[in-house]
């Protein structure tokens, strides 16, 4: 019974670091969709590479400290900044429709 209590006291962490995780990610999507609105204003395209290579190098150099695989954490930063691209170039198409009804 002690097993069965100590490993759903586990998954009840595990479930708490997860609603974490997506919250930051909220915070990272929304804080992403700002830059888009600035990118725009400048007339930048959504796409940097040079950042985004930046960022990944970056990402990395902090994972290892935190004992993450070089893999793991780019696949990881990747799958985010195409999430935050696309979320980018979505409100950029919106505005831009919204504009042409004007």
């Amino acid at each position: 019974m002690e097993d069965i209590d100590a490993l759903e006291s586990l998954r009840h962490q595990i479930d708490n670091c997860d609603k974490e995780i997506m919250m930051l990610l909220k915070r990272r999507f929304q804080t992403a969709k700002k830059i888009a609105e600035v990118k725009q204003r400048l007339d930048m395209e959504i796409f940097q590479p040079e950042r985004e290579e930046k960022v990944i190098k970056e990402r990395v150099s902090v994972g290892k400290e935190y004992l993450f695989s070089e893999n793991f954490t780019k696949k990881l930063f990747q799958v985010i900044m195409d999430e935050s691209k696309k979320e980018q170039e979505k409100l950029i198409e919106k505005q831009a429709k919204s504009k042409s009804k004007k």
